[in-house]
């Protein structure tokens, strides 16, 4: 259990979290006046004990620094997603490095176009060098609030800007940036857009070039066709597979998707206790062969193990054989 060296009411510990090995990461957005917070524990010996609290130097009420968080090995990268960036409120992502002793703030990187209320900082992702950060309502041309997702390099503490990525066919609403993942060396991206086309929700892949991310193929799920299942509330790989959770699937119950590295859907996943209104995937992640989707209204989560070899019962196929409810 980790717990906060100064709890107190509003802290919203908790409202993120991320770990890389003995490394785990906690947001706290109402700290302070909702100048927000992030806390950082290591494992030693078993236990988790709390290193450092980290802020903005010249933070503000309401910047609400936490709600979203990512850490690699050395560096951890938290949203704050109302921050004021050129008079309005479009926020910011700050990005803290570890020097062997200590944290400290490194950079904070900022929307090359200053939308009010963009909610830039709402999702972020960080592995092997690339960052993501989602602005999910950035405007595009022609639809407002579509969604974007600021894509970076970091290189010996220097983080350059390589693009600015949009769906295919951006919509007004889409919420495009709202769940982001890397694969293991940051050769793919995965950008979640819940809203997208009423709320059925769609997940655009990403592949990384020599010159940044290009669009590779947009996934959907096979029976969401004119549904409100927000395909896309949360995403992740395990290993080449993709995981999406869709957290209003099949009446509010919510389900989970596992497709092949190609874009396959192969098989849909849900909770062996969840019912209509337990929003089964309203957050999730993967790594490795796991795939994990909370449910907070059932006060669990589920974690699956997904398996793409060997070939359990020789269909060459990867079915319901190959992934098990853990």
């Amino acid at each position: 259990e980790l717990l906060p060296s100064d709890p107190a009411v509003g802290l919203s510990f908790g409202a993120s979290v991320a770990l890389h090995g003995d490394l785990a990461v906690v947001g706290a957005p109402g700290s302070s006046s909702s100048r927000g917070a992030v806390y950082v524990f290591r494992q030693f010996s078993g236990a988790w004990v709390q290193e450092t609290k980290l802020a903005v130097a010249d933070g503000e009420n309401g910047d609400e620094l936490g709600i979203s968080v990512a850490v690699g090995p050395d560096v951890i990268l938290a949203g704050a997603w109302k921050r004021v960036n050129g008079g309005v409120g479009s926020g910011t992502a700050l990005a803290y490095s570890h020097d062997g002793n200590a944290w400290s703030e490194e950079a904070e990187l900022l929307p090359f176009e200053a939308f009010s209320n963009a909610r830039f900082g709402i999702a972020v992702a960080i592995r092997d060098g690339f960052a993501a950060i989602g602005a999910t309502k950035d405007h595009q041309p022609g639809a407002n609030d579509a969604g974007a997702v600021y894509t970076y390099q970091r290189s010996d503490a220097s983080w350059s800007f390589i693009a600015r990525l949009s769906a295919e066919v951006p919509d007004n609403g889409d919420a495009f940036g709202g769940s982001l993942a890397f694969s293991p060396g940051a050769d793919r991206l995965l950008v979640g857009a819940k809203r997208a086309v009423g709320d059925e929700g769609r997940v655009t892949l990403f592949e990384r070039t020599e010159s940044g991310f290009e669009f590779g193929h947009t996934l959907a799920a096979s029976d969401g066709a004119g549904s409100n299942d927000q395909f896309g509330s949360a995403v992740g790989f395990a290993g080449d597979h993709i995981f999406v959770t869709a957290q209003r699937a099949d009446g509010n119950v919510g389900g989970a998707y596992v497709f092949d590295p190609a874009g396959f859907e192969l098989e849909k996943l849900s909770g062996s206790a969840s019912s209509n209104g337990s929003l089964f995937g309203f957050s999730g992640a993967a790594d490795g062969i796991y795939g994990l989707a909370g449910v907070p209204k059932d006060l669990r989560a589920y974690a699956f193990r997904i398996v793409p070899a060997p070939d359990c019962n020789g269909n060459g196929i990867d079915d319901l054989c190959e992934i098990t409810d853990g």
